[in-house]
C-alpha cells in the first residue's frame, strides 16, 4: 500500500512523463529559456501565458525538466 507522499509523487512523475509527450516544437523558445537558466545562478523563473498555450509543458519539457 503506498502511503499519500509515494502516491503524490506518483501522480507527478505520471504528470511530468505526460507532459512531455505531448511537447513538440517551440525550439526557439527552448533555447531561449535554457540560454536565461545557465546564466542564472539563482532566483526564480516565471512563466506566464494564455490557459492552454504549453507553459507546463514548456517547464517539464526534456530540456529544461533537468533543472529543475
Amino acid at each position: 500500500m503506498l502511503d499519500e507522499t509515494e502516491h503524490c509523487n506518483q501522480l507527478h512523475e505520471s504528470y511530468v512523463q505526460l507532459q512531455q509527450q505531448m511537447f513538440v516544437g517551440r525550439t526557439k523558445l527552448k533555447k531561449e529559456c535554457m540560454k536565461l537558466l545557465a546564466e542564472m545562478s539563482s532566483g526564480v523563473i516565471a512563466v506566464h501565458g494564455k490557459p492552454g498555450s504549453g507553459k507546463s509543458a514548456l517547464m517539464v519539457s526534456d530540456s529544461l525538466f533537468i533543472f529543475c
